[in-house]
C-alpha cells in the first residue's frame, strides 16, 4: 500500500483465506482493529491450500489522482 502511494484508508476490497475455520472469530476481531470504520468489503474462504501460513489477505486499494492523503 504504503509503495502505492495508499493507506488502509484507501483499501475497498480484501480478500482473505483461511486455513481453518475455527480461525475466523479472531481474525474477524483483528480485521476490526485494521478498519474499525467502514471497513471494506470483504470474502473469506476456508482452503487447506495454505501450506505455510493460517492466513493470507490480499487487498486492493483506490486512490483518486491528485488526492495526496
Amino acid at each position: 500500500l504504503a509503495l502505492a502511494g495508499c493507506t488502509r484508508d484507501d483499501v475497498v476490497k480484501a480478500m482473505v483465506w483461511l486455513r481453518d475455520r475455527t480461525d475466523f472469530p479472531g481474525f474477524n476481531e483483528i480485521y476490526g482493529e485494521y478498519f474499525p470504520i467502514e471497513p471494506p468489503t470483504r470474502s473469506a474462504i476456508v482452503s487447506d491450500l495454505l501450506v505455510d501460513a493460517r492466513v493470507e489477505v490480499e487487498v486492493m486499494a483506490y486512490k483518486p489522482m491528485g488526492r495526496d492523503t
